[in-house]
C-alpha cells in the first residue's frame, strides 16, 4: 500500500473515532443529570440543548478554519493534529465532577467533530477520480457508521456497568495511536492529481503558478468562465478568503446542499441526542435494549452507506440528476417508519415486539442514510480541487449549525409540546429538506460542466503562462 493510500485508510478509522465520540452521552442523559444533580428539565435543555451547542460553538468555526488550511497545507498532519486535539478532553473526562466541566470538555472536542470531515473528503479526493468518488464516500460514511456503533455500544454496555465517564477513555485512547501513525507513517497526496491523465502533472511550480487564481476559481461568470482575481490576492487575506467563500457559495448545487443540511439535521440531532434516553426512560425499554435499538438504527444506517453508495453510483455515471432524485425521494420516505418509533407504543417484555421495532429502526436508518453518502461525493464533483477543503467545511458549518442548534431547538419544542410531541415535530424536517434535493436536480448538470471547463481553462493558462517564461 502507497503511502498516501495509507493515509486514506488512517483518516477512515480516525474518523470512526470521531463519530463514535458523538454518542457517548446519549444513552445517559437521566444517570449523567442525577450524578450531576440536574433537575429532569435541565437534562434535556443543558445535557440535550446546550452540551450539542458547546460541539457547535468550537466545531463550527473549527470546520471552517481547518477547512481553508487544508486547501493550503498538509491535511494528512493537520488531521493527525485534529485527532490529539479532541482525544485529550475525552481522556479528561474521567475527573468531571460538575456540569461546567462536562460543558467545555465537550466543546473542546467539538474541534476533532468539525475538523474531520472537511480534512478526509479533501485528501480523499485527491486519492480517487470522479468516476469512483461515490463509492470512496461510501466506504468513508461506512467508517463513520462504524464510529456511531461502535460508540452508542461501548456506552450502553460499558458505561451501564462501569459508570458514563469510562466510555470517553476508552474512545480516545486509539485516537492518540492513530494520530501519531498517520504523523509518521502516511504521505500527502498530489492537490488536484485525480482530475484527469494530464492533472498528474499538478506539481508544485504549478500551484504555485495557480495561487493568485484560487480565491476566485468556483465564480462563475455568465459564460461558466473563471473570473480573474486580483494580483496579490492571498489565502491569508481575509478579503482573498470572503471572496473565496463567496465564489463557492455562488455554485448553484452548492448552495443547495447547504440549506438543506440546517432542516435535515433537526430529525437526526433528536435521533443522536435524545433518542436513547427517550426510549429508556419514556418508553420504559431500559439503557441497554433502547442502545440494542439504536444500534439496529446505526447498522442499517452503515448498510445504506455501502448499498446506496453503490448504487448512487450507478445513477450518477447515467445521468447525476437521477442522484438528486433520489436523495430527495429517501429524505421524505425516511420520515414514516421513524415517526412510528416515535409514537409506537413498546412492550418491554415481549421479545416479538422488541425485534419487530429493532427491524423497523433498521429500515428507518437504512432510508435516511442515503442521503449523506451520495451528498458528499456530488459536492466534490461540483467544485474545483483547490477550494474542496473550503467548501466542505461550509458544508460542515451548516452541518454543525443544524447540529449544534438543533437539539436546543428541540429542547425548545419539548417544553411546549413534551417529548413525544416535540420528536415527532422534528422528524418533519426531513420533508423540506428533501425538496430541496430534489431542486438540486435543475442545477447539477449545469455545475458539474462549469466546474470541468474552469480546471482545464486553469491548465491551459497555466500551460500558456509556463511557455512564456
Amino acid at each position: 500500500m502507497s503511502p498516501s493510500r495509507r493515509a486514506y485508510v488512517f483518516a477512515c478509522v480516525g474518523l470512526a473515532l470521531v463519530y463514535a465520540d458523538q454518542n457517548l452521552i446519549a444513552p445517559h442523559l437521566t444517570a449523567i443529570a442525577e450524578d450531576l444533580d440536574l433537575s429532569l428539565h435541565d437534562r434535556d435543555s443543558k445535557l440535550g440543548g446546550e452540551i450539542a451547542f458547546a460541539f457547535f460553538l468550537l466545531g463550527a468555526p473549527a470546520s471552517l478554519l481547518l477547512g481553508a488550511l487544508a486547501d493550503k497545507f498538509s491535511r494528512v498532519k493537520l488531521f493527525a493534529w485534529t485527532l490529539l486535539l479532541g482525544s485529550t478532553p475525552n481522556c479528561a473526562a474521567l475527573f468531571i465532577t460538575t456540569y461546567r466541566q462536562l460543558y467545555w470538555l465537550r466543546a473542546l472536542t467539538g474541534i476533532a467533530v468539525g475538523g474531520a470531515a472537511p480534512l478526509t473528503y479533501s485528501l480523499c479526493s485527491d486519492l480517487f477520480p470522479a468516476s469512483e468518488r461515490t463509492r470512496m464516500s461510501a466506504v468513508t460514511g461506512i467508517a463513520m457508521s462504524l464510529g456511531v456503533v461502535g460508540g452508542q455500544a461501548i456506552s450502553g454496555f460499558i458505561g451501564e456497568k462501569y459508570g458514563w465517564r469510562v466510555p470517553f477513555a476508552v474512545v480516545a485512547a486509539p485516537g492518540f495511536v492513530v494520530a501519531i501513525l498517520m504523523m509518521f507513517f502516511a504521505e500527502e497526496p498530489v492537490r488536484g492529481g485525480m482530475e484527469d491523465e494530464s492533472a498528474a502533472t499538478c506539481d508544485e511550480e504549478m500551484r504555485a503558478s495557480r495561487s493568485e487564481r484560487e480565491t476566485l476559481i468556483d465564480a462563475p461568470s455568465r459564460s461558466h468562465g473563471s473570473t480573474p482575481p486580483p494580483r496579490g490576492a492571498k489565502m491569508g487575506d481575509f478579503m482573498a478568503f470572503y471572496r473565496k467563500v463567496c465564489g463557492i457559495v455562488s455554485v448553484k448545487t452548492v448552495t443547495l446542499f447547504l440549506v438543506q443540511g440546517i432542516s435535515g439535521c433537526v430529525p437526526w440531532s433528536m435521533i443522536n441526542t435524545f433518542f436513547n434516553d427517550y426510549l429508556a426512560q419514556d418508553k420504559n425499554l431500559g439503557v441497554e435494549s433502547s442502545t440494542t435499538l439504536l444500534i439496529a438504527f446505526a447498522i442499517g444506517a452503515m448498510a445504506s452507506t455501502l448499498v446506496s453508495g453503490l448504487y448512487g453510483q450507478t445513477l450518477y455515471n447515467e445521468n447525476p440528476k437521477k442522484v438528486s432524485y433520489f436523495m430527495g425521494s429517501t429524505a421524505i420516505v425516511g420520515v414514516i417508519p421513524t415517526v412510528y418509533l416515535v409514537l409506537a407504543d413498546y412492550n418491554p417484555a415481549s421479545t416479538f415486539d422488541f425485534v419487530c421495532k429493532c427491524i423497523t429502526a433498521f429500515l428507518s436508518g437504512f432510508i435516511s442514510s442515503c442521503v449523506g453518502v451520495n451528498i458528499r461525493a456530488v459536492l466534490l464533483n461540483v467544485l474545483h480541487p483547490l477550494n474542496r477543503g473550503t467548501a466542505f467545511s461550509l458544508f460542515m458549518l451548516t452541518d454543525d449549525l443544524g447540529k449544534g442548534l438543533g437539539p436546543v431547538f428541540v429542547a425548545g419544542l419539548v417544553d411546549l409540546l413534551g417529548r413525544e410531541s416535540a420528536f415527532f415535530v422534528s422528524v418533519l424536517f426531513w420533508i423540506p429538506c428533501g425538496l430541496i434535493l430534489l431542486a438540486s436536480a435543475s442545477t447539477v448538470l449545469d455545475d458539474l460542466k462549469s466546474v470541468q471547463n474552469r480546471y482545464k481553462a486553469a491548465q491551459a493558462e497555466n500551460e500558456f503562462d509556463e511557455r512564456a517564461e
